[in-house]
């Protein structure tokens, strides 16, 4: 753990944007009671922005609202979405 704090941060361009697609579309509705989401289509959510750190905060506030109401998420490798880079992941 002493060695994680050595590195550089990640390389990370700005602005970054996580698309997040939730199993149906009331689940994308709850997700975007996470600060930050905005629901992107029926079943899609988007978190954007210049802070890194902040969405990360509200892909956490998606992870637990999503465990409260339905049970873990699963994530997948990020993909290059239209527009520029984005990680993707299904709750």
């Amino acid at each position: 753990m002493g060695r994680l704090g050595s590195g550089p941060p990640p390389d990370i361009e700005l602005p970054a944007r996580l698309d997040v697609e939730p199993r149906t579309a009331d689940m994308a509705q709850i997700t975007t009671w996470a600060k930050g989401a905005s629901q992107s289509g029926t079943r899609s959510v988007r978190i954007q922005g210049n802070d890194p750190l902040e969405i990360y905060r509200s892909f956490a506030g998606i992870t637990d609202i999503h465990a409260d109401v339905r049970g873990p998420v699963t994530h997948t490798p990020g993909r290059q979405a239209p527009g520029g880079p984005a990680g993707r992941v299904i709750v």
